[in-house]
């Protein structure tokens, strides 16, 4: 997955409306956030599973789930979209 494909993905930000969203991996974790108002969706927890596979096959799957949940809405009665 590109840079291009995963920002064609990723939703705007729920706060700001901004479109400039990143993703930031480190040693424990990953996640996404707004660049201009700098909110952050919800951390991604590197597990030990993910040792069997390559740093790059280890960051796809990260990012993946990383977008999945900033693109999760919640409605107002709780439930997701």
């Amino acid at each position: 997955m590109d840079y291009k494909e995963i920002k064609e993905q990723m939703l705007s930000c729920p706060f700001c409306g901004g479109t400039d969203i990143r993703y930031s991996i480190t040693v424990s974790h990953t996640m996404c956030y707004c660049n201009k108002c700098h909110c952050y969706g919800p951390r991604v927890i590197i597990r030990t599973i993910y040792k069997r596979r390559t740093d790059k096959e280890k960051d796809e799957v990260l990012k993946a789930e990383a977008i999945k949940l900033w693109n999760e809405r919640r409605t107002s009665d709780g439930e997701t979209n």
